[in-house]
Protein backbone atom coordinates (compact mmCIF):
# COMPACT_ATOMS: atom_id res chain seq x y z
CA UNK A 1 0.00 0.00 0.00
CA UNK A 2 1.42 3.39 -0.94
CA UNK A 3 2.32 5.69 1.61
CA UNK A 4 1.92 9.68 2.48
CA UNK A 5 5.19 11.90 2.70
CA UNK A 6 5.18 15.44 3.58
CA UNK A 7 8.12 17.46 1.34
CA UNK A 8 11.67 17.44 2.64
CA UNK A 9 12.31 20.80 0.27
CA UNK A 10 11.05 23.97 0.11
CA UNK A 11 11.01 23.93 -3.61
CA UNK A 12 8.70 20.55 -2.88
CA UNK A 13 6.41 22.45 -0.56
CA UNK A 14 5.73 25.04 -2.72
CA UNK A 15 4.61 22.79 -5.72
CA UNK A 16 2.47 20.75 -2.76
CA UNK A 17 0.54 24.02 -2.32
CA UNK A 18 0.57 25.40 -5.75
CA UNK A 19 -0.62 22.07 -7.38
CA UNK A 20 -4.18 21.92 -4.88
CA UNK A 21 -4.53 26.06 -5.21
CA UNK A 22 -4.24 25.57 -9.15
CA UNK A 23 -6.29 22.62 -9.16
CA UNK A 24 -8.76 24.62 -7.00
CA UNK A 25 -8.68 27.60 -9.29
CA UNK A 26 -8.62 25.63 -12.53
CA UNK A 27 -12.02 23.60 -11.56
CA UNK A 28 -15.23 25.11 -13.66
CA UNK A 29 -17.34 23.74 -10.73
CA UNK A 30 -16.90 23.85 -6.99
CA UNK A 31 -16.26 20.86 -4.98
CA UNK A 32 -15.36 21.24 -1.25
CA UNK A 33 -11.89 19.53 -1.89
CA UNK A 34 -10.44 21.99 -0.11
CA UNK A 35 -12.95 24.61 1.79
CA UNK A 36 -12.88 28.43 0.87
CA UNK A 37 -11.33 29.49 4.00
CA UNK A 38 -8.25 27.17 4.07
CA UNK A 39 -7.87 27.87 0.23
CA UNK A 40 -7.49 31.69 1.34
CA UNK A 41 -5.01 30.82 4.02
CA UNK A 42 -3.04 28.44 1.53
CA UNK A 43 -2.66 31.37 -1.22
CA UNK A 44 -1.48 33.36 1.49
CA UNK A 45 0.84 31.35 2.67
CA UNK A 46 2.18 30.29 -0.61
CA UNK A 47 2.38 33.80 -1.81
CA UNK A 48 4.76 34.61 1.59
CA UNK A 49 6.80 31.69 1.59
CA UNK A 50 7.63 31.93 -2.20
CA UNK A 51 8.98 35.54 -1.88
CA UNK A 52 10.70 33.98 1.61
CA UNK A 53 12.44 31.63 -0.30
CA UNK A 54 13.23 33.98 -3.62
CA UNK A 55 14.94 36.46 -1.16
CA UNK A 56 16.99 33.93 0.42
CA UNK A 57 18.04 32.46 -2.81
CA UNK A 58 18.68 35.61 -4.06
CA UNK A 59 20.99 37.02 -1.00
CA UNK A 60 22.88 33.43 -1.14
CA UNK A 61 23.79 34.17 -4.87
CA UNK A 62 25.12 37.80 -3.58
CA UNK A 63 27.10 36.02 -0.90
CA UNK A 64 28.67 33.76 -3.41
CA UNK A 65 29.14 35.94 -6.44
CA UNK A 66 30.77 38.89 -3.83
CA UNK A 67 33.61 35.88 -2.35
CA UNK A 68 33.86 34.43 -6.07
CA UNK A 69 34.88 38.19 -7.75
CA UNK A 70 38.10 38.68 -8.79
CA UNK A 71 38.96 41.90 -6.43
CA UNK A 72 37.94 39.48 -3.22
CA UNK A 73 39.99 36.30 -4.81
CA UNK A 74 43.09 38.61 -5.24
CA UNK A 75 42.90 40.10 -2.00
CA UNK A 76 42.76 36.91 -0.42
CA UNK A 77 45.12 35.21 -2.62
CA UNK A 78 48.02 38.62 -1.59
CA UNK A 79 47.39 38.89 1.59
CA UNK A 80 47.95 34.59 2.05
CA UNK A 81 51.03 34.80 0.10
CA UNK A 82 52.60 38.06 2.47
CA UNK A 83 51.51 36.66 5.44
CA UNK A 84 53.35 33.42 4.38
CA UNK A 85 56.47 34.62 2.91
CA UNK A 86 56.42 36.95 6.44
CA UNK A 87 56.07 33.35 8.57
CA UNK A 88 58.60 31.75 6.18
CA UNK A 89 61.46 34.14 6.74
CA UNK A 90 60.64 34.30 10.00
CA UNK A 91 61.58 30.94 10.59
CA UNK A 92 64.24 31.21 8.51
CA UNK A 93 66.01 33.71 10.70
CA UNK A 94 65.29 31.19 13.16
CA UNK A 95 67.20 28.58 11.79
CA UNK A 96 69.99 31.27 11.20
CA UNK A 97 70.09 31.80 15.24
CA UNK A 98 69.45 35.28 14.18
CA UNK A 99 66.11 34.93 15.69
CA UNK A 100 65.16 32.50 19.11
CA UNK A 101 63.25 29.98 19.02
CA UNK A 102 61.03 31.66 22.04
CA UNK A 103 60.47 34.27 19.26
CA UNK A 104 57.36 32.67 18.32
CA UNK A 105 55.65 32.81 20.91
CA UNK A 106 54.87 36.84 20.06
CA UNK A 107 53.17 35.62 16.87
CA UNK A 108 50.89 33.15 18.82
CA UNK A 109 52.82 30.17 17.62
CA UNK A 110 54.50 27.31 19.37
CA UNK A 111 58.22 27.62 19.57
CA UNK A 112 58.73 24.72 17.86
CA UNK A 113 56.66 25.73 14.89
CA UNK A 114 58.78 25.59 12.23
CA UNK A 115 55.94 25.57 9.27
CA UNK A 116 54.16 27.72 7.88
CA UNK A 117 50.37 27.28 9.62
CA UNK A 118 47.22 26.14 7.43
CA UNK A 119 46.13 29.39 5.54
CA UNK A 120 43.23 27.73 3.28
CA UNK A 121 40.89 29.19 4.76
CA UNK A 122 39.85 32.95 4.28
CA UNK A 123 39.56 32.94 8.48
CA UNK A 124 42.99 30.94 9.20
CA UNK A 125 44.98 34.08 6.93
CA UNK A 126 43.11 36.80 8.89
CA UNK A 127 43.63 35.33 11.96
CA UNK A 128 47.32 34.93 10.78
CA UNK A 129 48.28 37.79 9.27
CA UNK A 130 46.55 39.60 12.75
CA UNK A 131 49.43 37.52 15.06
CA UNK A 132 51.66 38.76 12.63
CA UNK A 133 51.55 42.36 13.33
CA UNK A 134 50.67 42.47 16.56
CA UNK A 135 53.62 39.69 16.99
CA UNK A 136 55.98 42.01 15.36
CA UNK A 137 55.30 44.86 16.90
CA UNK A 138 55.71 43.71 20.17
CA UNK A 139 58.93 41.77 19.51
CA UNK A 140 60.24 44.92 18.10
CA UNK A 141 59.11 47.36 21.03
CA UNK A 142 61.39 44.96 22.86
CA UNK A 143 64.44 45.22 21.08
CA UNK A 144 64.38 42.80 18.60
CA UNK A 145 65.12 43.35 14.86
CA UNK A 146 62.18 43.33 12.22
CA UNK A 147 61.73 40.99 10.05
CA UNK A 148 62.36 42.16 6.19
CA UNK A 149 61.18 41.26 2.76
CA UNK A 150 58.47 41.35 3.19
CA UNK A 151 57.80 43.74 6.32
CA UNK A 152 55.09 43.67 8.77
CA UNK A 153 53.68 46.96 7.57
CA UNK A 154 53.51 45.17 3.96
CA UNK A 155 51.66 42.36 5.57
CA UNK A 156 49.25 45.16 7.57
CA UNK A 157 48.16 46.74 4.09
CA UNK A 158 47.61 43.73 2.41
CA UNK A 159 45.64 42.58 5.58
CA UNK A 160 43.52 45.77 5.44
CA UNK A 161 42.47 45.27 1.72
CA UNK A 162 41.25 41.71 2.32
CA UNK A 163 39.73 42.65 5.77
CA UNK A 164 37.89 45.27 3.95
CA UNK A 165 36.24 42.83 1.56
CA UNK A 166 36.00 40.23 4.24
CA UNK A 167 33.83 42.94 5.97
CA UNK A 168 31.32 43.23 3.68
CA UNK A 169 31.63 39.30 2.51
CA UNK A 170 30.15 39.01 6.10
CA UNK A 171 27.27 41.46 5.86
CA UNK A 172 25.98 39.66 2.58
CA UNK A 173 26.53 36.67 4.54
CA UNK A 174 24.67 38.14 7.58
CA UNK A 175 21.37 39.06 5.36
CA UNK A 176 21.54 35.23 3.95
CA UNK A 177 21.72 34.11 7.23
CA UNK A 178 18.61 36.43 7.80
CA UNK A 179 16.60 35.14 4.74
CA UNK A 180 17.29 31.69 5.62
CA UNK A 181 15.80 31.81 9.25
CA UNK A 182 12.79 33.45 8.00
CA UNK A 183 12.23 30.72 5.32
CA UNK A 184 13.03 28.12 8.36
CA UNK A 185 10.46 29.78 11.02
CA UNK A 186 8.15 29.32 8.16
CA UNK A 187 8.69 25.80 7.52
CA UNK A 188 6.47 24.26 10.48
CA UNK A 189 3.56 26.34 9.50
CA UNK A 190 4.05 25.65 5.50
CA UNK A 191 4.30 22.20 6.54
CA UNK A 192 0.86 21.94 8.67
CA UNK A 193 -0.96 23.93 5.75
CA UNK A 194 -0.15 20.74 3.76
CA UNK A 195 -1.01 18.06 6.33
CA UNK A 196 -4.03 19.88 6.44
CA UNK A 197 -4.86 20.22 2.79
CA UNK A 198 -3.59 16.49 1.81
CA UNK A 199 -5.75 15.59 4.39
CA UNK A 200 -9.24 17.60 3.13
CA UNK A 201 -8.37 16.23 -0.26
CA UNK A 202 -8.15 12.57 0.85
CA UNK A 203 -11.58 12.98 2.94
CA UNK A 204 -13.21 13.80 -0.20
CA UNK A 205 -12.14 10.98 -2.68
CA UNK A 206 -12.42 8.38 0.88
CA UNK A 207 -15.38 7.01 -1.55
CA UNK A 208 -13.26 5.78 -4.60
CA UNK A 209 -10.68 3.04 -4.42
CA UNK A 210 -7.23 1.88 -5.84
CA UNK A 211 -5.46 3.60 -8.20
CA UNK A 212 -8.47 5.98 -9.15
CA UNK A 213 -8.25 6.84 -5.60
CA UNK A 214 -4.86 8.14 -5.33
CA UNK A 215 -4.93 9.73 -8.94
CA UNK A 216 -7.57 11.75 -8.15
CA UNK A 217 -5.38 12.68 -4.72
CA UNK A 218 -2.94 13.33 -6.50
CA UNK A 219 -4.25 15.78 -9.39
CA UNK A 220 -4.00 17.65 -6.34
CA UNK A 221 -0.98 17.43 -5.36
CA UNK A 222 -0.86 14.55 -2.66
CA UNK A 223 2.36 12.60 -3.68
CA UNK A 224 2.75 8.53 -2.95
CA UNK A 225 5.88 6.69 -2.68
CA UNK A 226 5.60 2.83 -2.88
CA UNK A 227 7.89 0.82 -1.05
CA UNK A 228 10.75 -1.28 -2.64
CA UNK A 229 9.11 -3.96 -4.21
CA UNK A 230 5.91 -2.55 -4.38
CA UNK A 231 3.77 -2.99 -7.12
CA UNK A 232 0.96 -0.46 -8.36
CA UNK A 233 -2.54 -2.09 -9.88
Amino acid sequence: MPYRRLPNTDRARIRAIETAVNHMRDTIYYAPVISPDMMTKAERLLYQFRIACDNYLANLEKQLEFSRSSVYQNRLMTARMYVSHFIMVFNMCVKRNEFKASDRTYYSMPEDMSEVPDLSSDVAVLKWCENVIKGERARTARGGSPVYNPTMAKVAVYYDLFNEQYQQHNELKKMTEESLRRVSDMRPQVDAMILEMWNSIERYFADKTGEERLNSCRDYGVVYYYRKGEKTD
